[in-house]
């Protein structure tokens, strides 16, 4: 695993936007090869836990950032870590949303919770591919990590990002067919899925799995397609949503 520090961290209620530099000798410009999609495994020096997997909200020369939420015991720990501390990371895992994407289309792009981190990669490393973008959050106590003005957040407006889906592919001026990557709780995709059935669009799911190695060995994060079973980490984490078998 290679090495990183910890060089910022702010928090809103229950979720960080953790900056990590790479530790100089060893910087390897990971940032070149982190594509959007495509995850991280950190780990900690001293909680004896396996690596947990996270995906880069942006990346530099020198590091890369991520939005977390707090649900566990890593993340709990790197709540509370302090500045400058050593972490541990490996990767980057998964397939990038450009290779199973017709990049020469145009995309809705949606995100809700964390799930904004690869939607936000994705918006800035290929804007002219971004039709529209909708990232949710229940409370707008998150405005203040993430810099966006598509942002809705449910406790204000009373709408979800399905709604806003809705009411945008009502005023939607062009008769193509419309293309959506969404990421996000397998609630929310789930929900997208019906929605995209009545509303007539394609829709690529970004899944939220608990991983264990990251590379598709320990059989941990397995779904159910119409081609037999995958990893999420291994053969996702984009999937289109009929190729899934929801109800497994």
């Amino acid at each position: 695993m290679k090495e990183i520090t910890l060089n910022n961290k702010k928090m809103v209620d229950d979720f960080i936007l953790v900056d990590f530099l790479f530790k100089k000798g060893s910087q390897k410009e990971i940032c070149e090869v982190v594509h959007p999609g495509q995850f991280l495994m950190l780990k900690n020096r001293t909680e004896p836990v396996l690596a947990k997997p996270f995906s880069v909200l942006n990346s530099t020369e020198s590091g890369f950032s991520m939005l977390i939420k707090v649900v566990g015991r890593f993340t709990s720990y790197l709540k509370d870590a302090q500045l400058k501390e050593l972490f541990y990371f490996r990767g980057p895992y998964g397939v990038p949303y450009s290779k199973k994407l017709n990049m020469s289309g145009k995309y809705i792009t949606i995100g809700g919770g964390c799930g904004v981190a690869p939607i936000m990669h994705f918006n800035n490393t290929y804007s002219s591919r971004v039709e529209k973008t909708i990232l949710g959050f229940k409370d707008e106590s998150v405005a203040e990590l993430i810099n966006t003005d598509d942002a809705i957040f449910e406790s204000v407006s009373g709408k979800t990002v399905i709604d806003s889906l809705e009411d945008y592919l009502k005023e939607r001026k062009t008769a193509e067919t419309p293309s959506v990557i969404a990421c996000g709780s397998i609630g929310m995709c789930k929900a997208l899925h019906e929605h995209s059935r009545k509303m007539g669009y394609t829709l690529f799911v970004s899944l939220d799995e608990r991983m264990g190695c990251g590379i598709g060995m320990c059989k941990g994060c397995p779904i159910k397609t119409k081609n037999g079973i995958r990893m999420v980490c291994k053969d996702g984490p984009l999937f289109e949503s009929e190729e899934i078998i929801w109800d497994w």
